[in-house]
């Protein structure tokens, strides 16, 4: 299985403990399979190592997902042997990076210092945003079951996701390595072999987690186990799964090769790596399977930063029978208000008026928002304050005229009349003054040349030791003029668009190669870089990036719902692209922006 194989690194020093024999069904296609791409067997490295996009693939699952062994060492020896059929590369992986115990024992430390480090953060982070959702918000869960791992997470749910009750652990067998993962000594739940999830009772627990995925088991174990989840899961229940999004024949290969090298760098042998069983399949497949069995989707997804391999975690309520039969039933509880409440109080009742002039009211603040949004790409003195001014009386006007309509002319000025008209005029005078101001940029580019006003874009020097022309065009980089210098480098004079987007295509073009790097920014060798972070005290950069902080602050300070920290570095040109690769790798990340010239 895909986080299990390493335990043979270890087995022998730790011993083993005997399995449970499992008794398995012969495969029985009970699942329709949209994916006509799955036979492309033995030339999947070669696929996802014949193009430039594949390779960096590759190389990110390599970077953030398995960073057990030097991801660009690795990549090298991977593009020197790409012509190899995956026999062939997967033996050449094992003598070269497994010809000795000092080797083995360097990979096994690493695996088990990313996941006790790297990994279980990253989980804790996406349960978190699944679970903060508006349905799930401060949910108590009563009873838990993992299945397919040892428990890693187990503890980790009972301590951070308010789990208590009974803990069930449904895996293949019980290894010496379980202690290693599941990080305790003692069992963090009563263990059950696949052939006995029969005898955990029915309606027994309120989650159910599978981080490995589902794409291990054949169709006919995959039905007979969640027929099984089913059972056990409480209705209203939540059933967490992590799988792979795996809609066409590039990502087909591209998690087949994680999944080989894994296999080959934990010493799983070729021939036991050909017989484990993997069905991947499209994330619209995987819900509709979870439909059929009753598990409904929460539309929620999260992705680890860097996962190549599009590893989706989301989250499923177990609905009770019937409850997506029909919707549109005549609801008994209309006819029995009245027996339940007063319907004259003043706390219940409020006047219809008040939903008209909220539509102002609201106005006001979607023009912070999308002024925010706006200056993002263009300047200041080119937004629309006249437009805006017009908007927001037009709104109030249209809302006046519903309310006299329905209610009379008295009921205009009750309410929110006097609020509205209070904050569209201060807004107004506002907006106003800078339509006015914004004329003075606007008038000043028509006579003086060194001005920044109406300025799209910006001119920079990056250099490659490799040819990354098509790489600069999807990235929105255009090329101005390029030559080479005298090691053979490729240098590139480039315009970028400013604002946000020159942010963006930078961090574009640090996802897709690992050999571009930017010599100067419109003739500067330093720019400062923002960075918005919940949790400034775990940031960490290499000793390969120069940089320096030179602000730290909060916006809203002490406020529990707006507590990122703002976070300013100037930053060296020639390390920003690596700046990059490494900030978009911080946990808890929220923003990152290059403040331009």
């Amino acid at each position: 299985m895909w986080f299990d194989n390493y335990s043979k690194l270890v087995e022998n020093k730790f011993g083993t403990i005997s399995p449970k024999p499992i008794s398995i069904s012969p495969f029985v296609s009970l699942f329709p399979n949209n994916n006509t791409f799955i036979n492309n067997k033995n030339y999947h490295f070669m696929t996802s190592l014949g193009k430039q996009v594949n390779q960096s693939r590759v190389f990110d699952f390599l970077r953030y997902v398995f960073p057990v062994v030097d991801a660009k060492e690795f990549q090298r020896f991977l593009l020197i042997n790409k012509q190899l059929d995956d026999k062939q590369l997967y033996n050449l992986i094992q003598s070269n990076y497994l010809n000795s115990n000092i080797s083995k024992a360097k990979i096994l430390f690493n695996l088990v210092r990313y996941n006790t480090f790297i990994l279980a953060k990253e989980i804790e982070r996406q349960i978190s945003e699944l679970l903060e959702s508006n349905i799930l918000h401060n949910r108590k869960f009563d009873g838990q079951l993992t299945i397919g791992d040892c428990g890693r997470f187990t503890n980790l749910l009972k301590k951070k996701f308010k789990v208590s009750g009974s803990s069930f652990v449904v895996n293949d067998k019980e290894r010496a390595t379980d202690v290693l993962e599941r990080k305790s000594l003692t069992p963090v739940g009563k263990f059950v072999p696949y052939d006995q999830l029969h005898d955990i009772p029915s309606n027994s627990v309120d989650l159910i987690t599978c981080f490995i995925g589902l794409h291990h088991y054949t169709d006919t174990e995959l039905n007979l186990y969640m027929k099984e989840l089913k059972r056990i899961l409480r209705p209203n229940g939540i059933f967490i799964l992590r799988e792979h999004d795996v809609d066409n024949e590039h990502m087909e290969s591209m998690v087949h090769v994680a999944h080989n090298i894994f296999n080959a760098l934990t010493g799983l042998t070729f021939e036991d790596n050909e017989k484990e069983f993997r069905h991947f399949r499209s994330m619209k497949e995987w819900n509709s399977i979870c439909k059929s069995f009753g598990f409904y989707n929460l539309e929620n997804y999260q992705l680890q930063h860097g996962d190549s391999t599009i590893d989706l975690m989301t989250a499923y309520v177990n609905e009770k029978d019937g409850d997506h039969a029909s919707t549109n039933v005549t609801n008994p509880i209309d006819s029995s208000i009245g027996n339940l409440m007063n319907i004259t109080d003043k706390d219940y009742k409020r006047d219809q008026n008040k939903t008209d002039f909220t539509i102002p009211e609201w106005f006001t603040v979607e023009i912070v928002q999308h002024m925010g949004r706006f200056l993002q790409h263009t300047p200041w003195y080119d937004y629309p304050y006249n437009h805006t001014i017009s908007k927001f009386w037009k709104l109030f006007f249209n809302s006046c005229t519903r309310v006299m309509k329905r209610d009379g002319l008295k009921q205009v000025f009750a309410g929110y009349f006097f609020m509205n008209l209070t904050i569209g005029a201060i807004s107004s005078i506002l907006l106003a003054q800078m339509g006015i101001l914004a004329m003075l940029p606007r008038f000043g580019s028509k006579f003086f040349n060194n001005t920044t006003a109406n300025i799209t874009t910006i001119q920079a020097i990056i250099s490659a030791k490799e040819d990354i022309r098509s790489t600069l065009e999807k990235c929105d980089i255009h090329i101005i003029n390029e030559t080479m210098n005298d090691k053979r480098e490729y240098l590139y004079h480039v315009k970028l668009p400013r604002f946000l987007p020159f942010t963006q295509s930078l961090q574009h073009l640090a996802k897709q190669t690992p050999y571009a790097q930017l010599e100067e920014i419109a003739g500067n060798q330093m720019v400062n870089v923002k960075i918005t972070i919940r949790n400034p005290n775990i940031i960490k950069f290499s000793s390969l990036v120069k940089c320096q902080e030179i602000e730290n602050y909060q916006v809203v300070p002490n406020n529990e719902h707006h507590n990122e920290t703002v976070i300013i570095y100037s930053v060296s040109v020639k390390n920003l692209i690596q700046f990059l690769r490494e900030a978009m790798n911080q946990t808890g990340l929220e923003q990152i922006q290059i403040h331009d010239f």
